[in-house]
């Protein structure tokens, strides 16, 4: 990795396959800021531009803390003695929270909270299938942020089941286009789908949903390679390994998910797969409203995917 003259790491750094954004003190690089390939430079968050911007200037005093997933501030900034406050995770900006302590000021999640679906302390969170707090991962491609687009009938082309890309989901999904119009957020097969979309080694929590953040206000990073410093996922939170570490994911999501994305059929009768880039897997969409499954098959909507099972 490279590094500047005065001994921290260069902000950038590329390699064979991506450029990352890294901690200017540490080097860890902030996972979602990863690209697709060397030759785009990543965006790097604001607290890790402002660390960069110091250090540059031999300004290495009162450093900001920074999430080391994406690159923000931390919610809560304290200085050598333990004097506290909260900011802004993404512009640094002091809130109107009072100047603290540090075992007296929580900027956002307290890790001694219980943080099941049912705590009175985490209504904020919405639930399992609702409006909770999402992460907003990149994607590969701008057009695959664009909504799902069914087109029109028209002379001369027909219809055909195509994969989208789903930015709540966080995955392609399949569904019935209709022959004419639409925009570029369709593909012809799901692996050309995760090729446009979806960064290499790209990791989340199931339906984007936020990590736990622990009460300085950085993501809990709950296991790491070579015996790293490592925390505990809070109650109700559990360790989902990612491509190098471990985040906290919230533990009724992910097993919902689970459930969707392996659903059973009733009566002996079994989910329509498909083979795609060596993978079988089952033929997933969002609504059975998208028309999706194929001739001779039913389709069944769970709480967030739909599937099909055979006659």
């Amino acid at each position: 990795m490279r590094c500047t003259s005065n001994g921290y790491f260069e902000l950038t750094q590329c390699f064979d396959s991506y450029c990352v954004c890294v901690d200017p003190k540490t080097g860890l690089e902030a996972g979602s800021t990863r690209t697709q390939t060397n030759k785009i430079a990543p965006k790097c968050g604001t607290c890790h531009l402002k660390q960069s911007n110091q250090v540059a200037r031999d300004l290495d005093s009162n450093l900001p803390q920074c999430d080391s997933i994406t690159g923000d501030y931390q919610a809560k900034q304290c200085t050598n003695d333990n004097t506290c406050w909260c900011v802004d995770t993404k512009t640094g900006v002091r809130t109107r929270d009072p100047i603290k302590k540090n075992s007296e000021l929580n900027c956002g999640n307290n890790p001694d909270l219980s943080f099941s679906i049912d705590s009175p302390s985490t209504k904020e969170f919405g639930s399992v299938t609702g409006d909770f707090e999402r992460e907003d991962y990149p994607v590969g491609d701008p057009v695959c942020k664009l909504p799902k687009a069914k087109g029109t009938r028209c002379s001369g082309n027909s219809s055909k089941v195509q994969w989208y890309f789903d930015t709540e989901v966080f995955d392609c999904l399949a569904f019935r286009h209709e022959g004419c119009g639409g925009n570029g957020n369709r593909f012809d097969s799901i692996s050309n789908c995760w090729s446009k979309c979806k960064l290499a080694d790209m990791g989340g929590c199931a339906g984007s949903r936020k990590a736990a953040r622990n009460s300085k206000g950085e993501t809990i990073i709950c296991s790491q390679p070579g015996g790293m410093k490592q925390e505990s996922c809070p109650t109700g939170y559990k360790c989902q390994n990612q491509a190098f570490f471990g985040i906290c994911c919230h533990t009724e999501t992910e097993d919902l998910y689970l459930k969707n994305y392996r659903p059973t059929c009733s009566n002996n009768r079994h989910t329509s797969q498909i083979t795609s880039g060596g993978i079988t897997m089952n033929i997933l969409g969002k609504s059975c409203d998208d028309n999706f499954c194929p001739t001779g098959t039913t389709c069944h909507k769970l709480e967030v995917l739909a599937h099909c099972c055979s006659a």
